[in-house]
């Protein structure tokens, strides 16, 4: 397959996704400006490249019903606000709402 590299133990690699060259595109553009900056190196050639257009997939958002279900569920719960607060996007991690009972032991 010629579209596809060799890995070095022979097997073939996929093909990278829009946003994973445009992602390495902006870091080694920040690494190259960074060593700019350092005057380690003269120019900064990733700059110049143009990304790739992406066509991100859409988000598979709840629909209201999905949400009253998991509100009713949760009632009882003694983690609700965060559930809540996941339900609405804002607890982006474990660590912003604390340890939730299905992790933790119970004191």
């Amino acid at each position: 397959m010629a579209s596809r590299a060799a890995s070095p133990r022979d097997r073939t690699r996929k093909k990278w996704s829009p946003r994973s060259v445009n992602y390495m595109l902006s870091l080694l553009t920040a690494v190259l400006e960074d060593q700019m900056q350092q005057g380690r190196a003269t120019r900064n050639v990733a700059r110049l490249l143009a990304r790739i257009p992406a066509s991100p997939k859409p988000p598979d958002t709840l629909t209201a019903a999905e949400v009253e279900k998991i509100l009713k569920h949760i009632e009882t719960d003694r983690d609700a606000i965060a559930w809540q607060l996941a339900l609405t996007g804002l607890a982006r991690s474990p660590g912003c709402v604390g340890p939730m009972s299905t992790s933790m032991p119970t004191r």
